[in-house]
């Protein structure tokens, strides 16, 4: 089953500046960490229940190829299955 998925403004925040961190030392960088960051979204959309649990019901998923982690929260209720991206962390907001 497919979970909707809400991306927190801190958390939209936090991957556009990573994106400008990566694309400042290298050019297409940024673009390739876009490209990772949403084929993780996509993947805990399809799989949420796969990431590792790192406190109560908060999630981690490892960004592919980039120290970056993406942490969010399952929502079940009876009418709506819903992720909530807490944050992004990684190098660019000083995480690693």
């Amino acid at each position: 089953m497919c979970y909707n998925v809400l991306i927190l403004e801190d958390a939209e925040s936090d991957i556009d500046n990573a994106f400008l961190w990566y694309e400042f030392r290298q050019i297409g960088l940024g673009d390739r960490f876009y490209e990772k960051v949403n084929e993780g979204i996509a993947y805990i959309a399809n799989n949420p229940s796969t990431s590792q649990k790192i406190y109560k019901k908060l999630r981690r998923y490892m960004v592919h190829n980039f120290p970056y982690g993406i942490y969010y929260l399952i929502n079940e209720n009876e009418k709506l299955k819903e992720m909530n991206f807490v944050k992004c962390v990684g190098p660019a907001k000083g995480g690693y």
